[in-house]
Protein backbone atom coordinates (compact mmCIF):
# COMPACT_ATOMS: atom_id res chain seq x y z
CA UNK A 1 0.00 0.00 0.00
CA UNK A 2 2.90 2.37 0.74
CA UNK A 3 4.25 1.84 -2.78
CA UNK A 4 0.83 2.63 -4.27
CA UNK A 5 0.70 5.89 -2.29
CA UNK A 6 4.23 6.86 -3.36
CA UNK A 7 3.67 6.05 -7.03
CA UNK A 8 0.30 7.81 -6.95
CA UNK A 9 1.97 10.98 -5.66
CA UNK A 10 4.60 10.75 -8.40
CA UNK A 11 1.88 10.29 -11.05
CA UNK A 12 -0.10 13.28 -9.77
CA UNK A 13 3.06 15.41 -9.69
CA UNK A 14 3.88 14.50 -13.29
CA UNK A 15 0.34 15.30 -14.43
CA UNK A 16 0.52 18.57 -12.47
CA UNK A 17 3.67 19.67 -14.29
CA UNK A 18 2.15 18.75 -17.65
CA UNK A 19 -1.13 20.57 -16.89
CA UNK A 20 0.66 23.74 -15.81
CA UNK A 21 2.84 23.67 -18.94
CA UNK A 22 -0.23 23.31 -21.19
CA UNK A 23 -2.09 26.07 -19.33
CA UNK A 24 0.87 28.44 -19.51
CA UNK A 25 1.59 27.75 -23.19
CA UNK A 26 -2.07 28.22 -24.16
CA UNK A 27 -2.17 31.50 -22.25
CA UNK A 28 0.95 32.77 -24.02
CA UNK A 29 -0.18 31.67 -27.50
CA UNK A 30 -3.69 33.07 -27.10
CA UNK A 31 -2.88 36.71 -26.59
CA UNK A 32 -0.45 39.50 -27.29
CA UNK A 33 1.59 39.61 -24.15
CA UNK A 34 3.57 42.43 -22.61
CA UNK A 35 5.45 40.86 -19.68
CA UNK A 36 5.84 42.83 -16.48
CA UNK A 37 7.50 42.16 -13.12
CA UNK A 38 4.73 39.83 -11.93
CA UNK A 39 5.14 37.65 -15.03
CA UNK A 40 8.82 37.14 -14.31
CA UNK A 41 8.29 36.24 -10.63
CA UNK A 42 5.28 33.87 -10.86
CA UNK A 43 7.13 31.08 -12.79
CA UNK A 44 9.77 30.95 -10.06
CA UNK A 45 7.10 30.74 -7.35
CA UNK A 46 5.38 27.88 -9.19
CA UNK A 47 8.75 26.17 -9.71
CA UNK A 48 9.52 26.35 -5.98
CA UNK A 49 6.10 24.87 -5.23
CA UNK A 50 6.73 22.05 -7.72
CA UNK A 51 10.05 21.24 -6.03
CA UNK A 52 8.26 21.26 -2.66
CA UNK A 53 5.78 18.69 -4.04
CA UNK A 54 8.60 16.44 -5.20
CA UNK A 55 10.36 16.81 -1.84
CA UNK A 56 7.20 15.77 0.05
CA UNK A 57 6.74 12.50 -1.87
CA UNK A 58 7.19 9.52 0.46
CA UNK A 59 5.66 6.16 1.32
CA UNK A 60 3.49 7.77 4.00
CA UNK A 61 0.71 10.12 2.93
CA UNK A 62 1.45 13.69 4.04
CA UNK A 63 -1.42 16.18 4.17
CA UNK A 64 1.03 19.02 3.59
CA UNK A 65 1.50 17.56 0.08
CA UNK A 66 -2.19 18.22 -0.68
CA UNK A 67 -1.94 21.81 0.60
CA UNK A 68 1.09 22.47 -1.62
CA UNK A 69 -0.70 20.88 -4.61
CA UNK A 70 -3.68 23.17 -4.01
CA UNK A 71 -1.42 26.21 -3.69
CA UNK A 72 0.18 25.41 -7.06
CA UNK A 73 -3.19 25.57 -8.80
CA UNK A 74 -4.24 28.68 -6.89
CA UNK A 75 -1.05 30.56 -7.80
CA UNK A 76 -1.17 29.32 -11.41
CA UNK A 77 -4.72 30.53 -11.92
Amino acid sequence: MKAVIGWGMILVESLDIMQLWVMYSMMVMGSIWQPDLKDSIIPFVIGIQEFMLVMLISEEFNTLWLYVLGSVFISAN
